[in-house]
């Protein structure tokens, strides 16, 4: 009868500890690796956010400009046919 697999090593095996700490090492290099990846995707979408903030100022900036260019020329109409 074959026996089953067993995974691991055996309690004091020097190659235990090397195992353990590659492994160990392993995990906190994606956890870095995953740091990284969130934080420049943070940053990304807050850059993103300003840029659009910034677009939506400068199209309210825009239609105030139109606005007081109304307001100009409607006053400058009025103040002209009551010349004329």
């Amino acid at each position: 009868m074959l026996s089953p697999l067993k995974s691991g090593t055996r309690q004091g095996c020097f190659l235990s500890l090397l195992l353990v700490n590659t492994r160990k090492e392993f995990l906190a290099n994606a956890v870095r690796q995953g740091e990284k990846t969130y934080s420049q995707e943070r940053r990304k979408k807050e850059r993103e956010r300003e840029r659009e903030e910034e677009k939506k100022k400068e199209r309210e900036r825009k239609k105030e400009r139109e606005r007081e260019k109304e307001i100009c020329l409607s006053s400058h109409t009025r103040l002209y046919m009551l010349a004329g």
